[in-house]
Parts: C-alpha cells; sequence; structure tokens
C-alpha cells in the first residue's frame, strides 16, 4: 500500500471533522489518540485552530481523507466557531465528566451549533469518563433525554473509546446505521496548525 500525500489530494475530497468544546476538556488529546499518537501528560492549549489531514483507508477499496479540526475551547475564539464550521461533515463536541462548567458549556454550544448550522451532524462525547460505562452527569441527564441524544463515554488519557470514536465519525460521514463488526483501519496522518 502507498502512502498519498496530502498535497496530492483534492480538498473536495476532504472530510472536515470540527472539534469543539471548553478548554481542557480533552479535544487535542482525542485527536491524538485518533492520529494515535502518545498522550500528552502536560497540559498545552491550543491557540486558534489546528487541523491535522487523515487518510482512513476500510477495508480493500473504501479510502477516506478527513480534517480533524482541534478548535481552542478559549472565549475569545468564540465568535469564530460558526465560520469554522462552514463545510463541516461531522461536529464533534466533547464535554469533561469531572467539569460541570464544561458540561453547562457543552449544552449551551450544542444550542448554538443547531441554531447557526443546518444540517449538521454531531456526535457528542464525554471525555474522562473513568469507565466507558460511565453514566451521563445528573446535570445533564434530564436535557439528553429530552433532546433524544447519545453521548459516548471515553477516555484519551486511557486510551478508552478511540476506535468507537473514528468509527462513528465514519459511519456518520457514511450515513449508514451502527454495526457491531469491527472493520481493521489503516491511518496515515499530516498536520499543520493555523494560529
Amino acid at each position: 500500500m502507498s502512502v498519498t500525500s496530502a498535497k496530492e489530494i483534492p480538498l473536495n475530497k476532504y472530510y472536515k471533522i470540527v472539534f469543539l468544546g471548553s478548554v481542557r476538556v480533552g479535544k487535542t488529546s482525542l485527536i491524538r489518540r485518533i492520529l494515535d499518537l502518545e498522550h500528552n501528560h502536560e497540559y498545552s492549549p491550543t491557540i486558534g485552530v489546528r487541523f491535522h489531514n487523515l487518510d482512513v483507508q476500510q477495508e480493500e477499496d473504501i479510502q477516506y481523507f478527513l480534517q480533524l479540526w482541534d478548535v481552542s475551547g478559549n472565549d475569545i475564539y468564540s465568535d469564530l466557531i460558526i465560520s469554522l464550521l462552514r463545510g463541516v461533515s461531522v461536529v464533534v463536541l466533547v464535554f469533561d465528566y469531572m467539569s460541570k462548567q464544561s458540561q453547562n458549556d457543552f449544552m449551551q454550544l450544542y444550542k448554538k451549533v443547531c441554531e447557526n448550522v443546518s444540517p449538521v451532524q454531531i456526535l457528542l462525547i464525554g471525555n474522562k469518563a473513568e469507565n466507558p460505562k460511565d453514566k451521563i452527569p445528573k446535570n445533564m441527564a434530564s436535557w439528553v433525554k429530552e433532546h433524544e441524544l447519545k453521548i459516548y463515554p471515553v477516555s484519551a488519557k486511557e486510551n478508552i473509546g478511540r476506535s468507537l470514536l473514528l468509527q462513528s465519525i465514519i459511519q456518520i460521514i457514511e450515513n449508514t446505521p451502527k454495526s457491531n463488526s469491527s472493520t481493521s483501519i489503516d491511518v496515515r496522518v499530516n498536520s499543520q496548525s493555523l494560529e
């Protein structure tokens, strides 16, 4: 199998995947796990926007070129969010299971995205879950039920849910029902930063 350079692929072949959430919820760590990079235990906030090109080969003849956009959770960038969502294929909203503030911000961000981008495919992620079967935090339970949402608990630190996260993104792109079967994935990476 040959490695494809990001420069050889026309931009319209990419699927834009934007990760949103408050500061310190673990968006960068989740992306690093998807890219199969080591978890960085030292916190280094994202400044502005950083994106990574990811080539996902599924089965023999299905290939996806993903652009993973890591958007800073800093409030000074909140006005840019709607413009960054132009042309998005999937929005990955992330909250921290241990932070009530990030959970409250998450619910407001969900509303903002739904009001300003239509149609939009949203994947809801709860990071820093101690156990993949963790229940939805109490302050979010009724909101999740009211909106008939599903939140996937993951842990970037413990590398729990990486495959589920990537498969969920691909399945949303394919717009097919979830499958219980797992598929092997070959991944190639190219990263860039916009600050």
